[in-house]
């Protein structure tokens, strides 16, 4: 509400993380080969109109064997980091 006195208050994050430097830079760079790879299992799906089969979806299951694997990663970090901020 434009000119409203009220502030506008956040939830609390349900997870508060403790990251060292060394997982931030590995996060980011996780974060940032994984649009690359999302694109390249898109492209493996490009198609002239024929159906995909067999050895002709191999690029696609290798680009998306990818993506998962950086989407793993990242979740290990920041469940092991979450677990760590939680304490005992």
């Amino acid at each position: 509400m434009p000119g409203s006195s009220q502030r506008r208050t956040f939830p609390n994050p349900k997870h508060w993380y403790v990251i060292r430097s060394d997982e931030a830079i590995a996060l980011r760079e996780l974060y940032e080969e994984l649009p690359y790879a999302a694109m390249r299992a898109a492209e493996a799906l490009r198609t002239d109109g024929t159906t995909l089969r067999g050895d002709d979806l191999l690029p696609f299951v290798r680009a998306e064997n990818a993506v998962t694997d950086i989407i793993q990663r990242i979740d290990e970090i920041l469940e092991n980091r979450s677990l760590l901020a939680q304490g005992p």
